[in-house]
């Protein structure tokens, strides 16, 4: 059986009040209106991941991960989620909030535990990018291997050296 496949799709700007900060409900209704989204994808009927970020300079600044199991329309906005982007905005006085979207193709199959595997595996990735990240669930972690992860030992033994080669981790994780 041949793994799921998901698409990453973005990112997109979300429109938001520049002198307050804040994304308003008319600001949600004209991305989900978004015609270049609609082109990419159908956000009535598809599922996934998303990151909502912050666009500053040339780079990106993952903020939070959600996963989206009935819609993407139907999830990345909800009152929670809104109030979570509001706070990073508001704690953030400059960059462009964007949203990307990491979407399956397949769309009448049950895709709960792929969509939950995908959403741990974006909160690993953006913690690591952003140790801030608002995520309450999956944001902390409980265990390391010495001189490979999550390790606060100085030089690491050559163990540790060789099974960062064998996992191809060099230079990925600290």
């Amino acid at each position: 059986m041949a793994a799921t496949q998901f698409e990453p799709i973005g990112p997109f700007e979300i429109p938001f009040e520049k002198r307050t900060r804040r994304i308003e409900k008319e600001h949600i209704q004209s991305f989900l209106e978004n015609g270049e989204i609609q082109k990419k994808i159908d956000l009535l009927n598809t599922r996934g991941c998303y990151i909502f970020a912050i666009r500053a300079g040339k780079g990106f600044t993952p903020w939070y991960v959600g996963q989206a199991k009935k819609s993407f329309k139907q999830e990345i906005f909800t009152p929670h989620k809104k109030d979570i982007y509001n706070c990073v905005l508001a704690n953030n006085k400059k960059g462009t909030p964007i949203m990307f979207l990491i979407s399956s193709s397949k769309k009448n199959q049950l895709l709960e535990k792929e969509i939950k595997e995908l959403e741990s595996f974006l909160i690993f990735w953006a913690r690591k990018a952003n140790k801030n990240i608002k995520n309450q669930q999956n944001n902390k972690d409980t265990w390391g291997i010495a001189g490979v992860y999550n390790s606060d030992i100085g030089k690491p033994s050559m163990a540790s050296k060789n099974l960062k080669g064998l996992l191809n981790l060099e230079g990925k994780i600290k």
